[in-house]
């Protein structure tokens, strides 16, 4: 009978994932990802991304792109949303819980007018805590670390560790990381 279930849950996941226009080899959806795909996503090989025990969701608006390079790892409850391009590198980690948004999807006191559009660049080999949050126009340059909790909204060096709301890479005299708890 635990064998019918599972068969069941990857059917229903399968049928989800046909409106992802492309599928790596070897690549594995856990769980139910909820995909809404009126643009282009596409997903390299031998990636995770994880929707279970929290759903995650990839997004793609009209005429919009999500391009996920090889070796991707996106955790569970992780959210992706792009009206115009979200761009991933190789070998890349992603925490659980975290917001990908290449909009602000209306200007602030007006819900009627537009909210600014910018794409979103992350590097290779970037590390991406749990409940970080990524804005419009941010990128992360390649093997960079963004602690949990933080809040990029800007462009992060290579091989750059930051922190904080908004995130900043924080140094002391000695030229050491400088941790400081929130």
């Amino acid at each position: 009978m635990r064998r019918f279930h599972r068969f069941v849950d990857r059917m229903r996941g399968s049928v989800r994932h046909r409106s992802i226009d492309r599928v790596g080899r070897g690549t594995t959806i856990a769980g139910c990802l909820d995909v809404e795909n009126n643009g282009t996503i596409q997903i390299g090989e031998d990636c995770y991304l994880g929707s279970h025990p929290i759903q995650s969701h990839l997004v793609a608006m009209d005429d919009a792109t999500i391009l996920i390079g090889d070796r991707v790892f996106i955790s569970y409850g992780a959210a992706l949303s792009a009206t115009r391009s979200i761009q991933i590198g190789d070998d890349t980690r992603i925490g659980p819980f975290s917001l990908i948004l290449d909009n602000d999807y209306h200007r602030v006191g007006d819900r009627e007018s537009p909210g600014v559009i910018a794409p979103i660049e992350i590097g290779r080999n970037v590390l991406i805590g749990t409940r970080v949050s990524i804005l419009r126009g941010a990128r992360i340059g390649d093997g960079a670390c963004v602690m949990s909790g933080s809040t990029v909204a800007g462009i992060i060096a290579n091989r750059a560790v930051v922190s904080g709301v908004p995130a900043r890479v924080r140094v002391d005299g000695r030229g050491s990381l400088h941790w400081r708890a929130r």
